[in-house]
C-alpha cells in the first residue's frame, strides 16, 4: 500500500442534514470535524495491539480488536468526538451501518499527504490511546469567548481540539492555540497548509 493511500481525510461537517439543529447553525461554516484512514486491517490490528498497553480504555480496545481480527483487506475507519459524548472510532465499510458517512453533501474533505509509515503508526495509536475519553464542554463554550482555558496534554475533548491534538502529534503545528480553534479555523489553517505544500 503506497502513503498516497493512507493519506488522513479531514472531514468538516456542515449544518445540515444530520447535524441540522439550532447549536449547529450558531458555530459557522462547519460545525463539526473528524479524521478518517483507510489501511489494511491487518496493518490496523497490529497498532491497536500494541497501543492496548497504554490506552485510557484498554479492554475497548481489546473489543475493537477482536472486531478487525474477522476482516480482510481494507477498512476505512474514523476518530471523532460528538456534543457531550467520548472520544470514539467508527466504520465506514461493511464493519457497520453508519449514517454518518462522509458523503459531499454534508461534509466538505480536506486530504493531507503522511510523509511515512512512522508517522502513520503514531497518529494511529496516539488516536487509539484517546478512545473513551469525555467532552470538554467547558472548552468547547470558551470557543465563543475571546479567551479559553490552556493545557498543554488535555484530558478531554472537543472535534477540533481532537484533530489538532492529533496532527501535532505529527508534526503539523500552527502559531494559534489549538485548545481554541473552531472547525473553521481548522479549515482555514489545513487549507493554507495544503496549497503552501503544494507550492514546494
Amino acid at each position: 500500500m503506497s502513503f498516497k493511500e493512507m493519506n488522513l481525510l479531514i472531514h468538516f461537517a456542515k449544518p445540515v442534514s444530520i447535524y441540522d439543529n439550532y447549536i449547529n447553525r450558531c458555530t459557522g461554516r462547519y460545525c463539526h470535524c473528524e479524521v478518517s484512514i483507510e489501511m489494511d486491517a491487518e496493518l490496523l490490528c497490529v497498532m491497536i495491539d500494541s497501543a492496548i498497553s497504554k490506552a485510557f480504555a484498554p479492554a475497548y480496545l481489546e473489543k475493537i480488536l477482536k472486531k478487525i481480527k474477522s476482516v480482510k483487506g481494507k477498512v476505512h475507519f474514523c476518530f471523532y468526538i460528538l456534543l457531550n459524548d467520548y472520544v470514539d472510532i467508527r466504520f465506514f465499510n461493511d464493519l457497520g451501518d453508519d449514517f454518518y458517512n462522509p458523503n459531499p453533501e454534508v461534509y466538505d474533505t480536506i486530504e493531507m499527504y503522511v510523509e511515512s509509515m512512522e508517522l502513520v503508526k503514531e497518529y494511529v495509536e496516539w488516536n487509539l490511546c484517546q478512545l473513551g475519553r469525555s467532552y470538554d464542554l467547558l472548552r468547547a463554550i470558551c470557543l465563543f469567548l475571546p479567551f479559553t482555558l490552556r493545557t498543554e496534554i488535555p484530558t478531554k475533548f472537543f472535534c477540533s481540539q481532537l484533530v489538532m491534538h492529533s496532527l501535532k502529534e505529527i508534526g503539523w503545528t500552527t502559531k494559534q492555540d489549538i485548545n481554541h480553534m473552531k472547525p473553521d479555523d481548522v479549515y482555514d489553517w489545513l487549507t493554507i497548509k495544503v496549497n503552501n505544500n503544494a507550492k514546494k
